[in-house]
């Protein structure tokens, strides 16, 4: 995931999604508006790395930002939360 999130060229967002179909964990990059339609797709986890997002106190040190965010800010039960009502679904 966080080599996901600081490859994005440009802006977008590193995200951890379930493959209902296979079942099965994903991590997508999210470049430039890009319009991604994966039907039956879930997104449990989405970081954004946009530059608004850390900029301000991190400046060009997007992987500092990533680290923080996913030791720091995400909320991990959360994204387990989604999780399990996703392969439930």
């Amino acid at each position: 995931m966080r080599a996901a999130a600081n490859a994005v060229e440009g802006s977008g967002w590193g995200v951890l999604g379930l493959d209902p179909a296979g079942g099965h964990l994903t991590v997508l990059q999210v470049e430039k508006h890009q319009n991604l339609v994966l039907p039956g797709w879930v997104p449990l986890l989405v970081i954004d790395v946009w530059e608004h997002a850390y900029y301000l106190k991190y400046q060009n040190r997007r992987p500092e930002w990533v680290d923080v965010m996913m030791q720091h800010l995400v909320n991990w039960p959360g994204v387990g939360l989604r999780y399990q009502a996703s392969i439930r679904a």
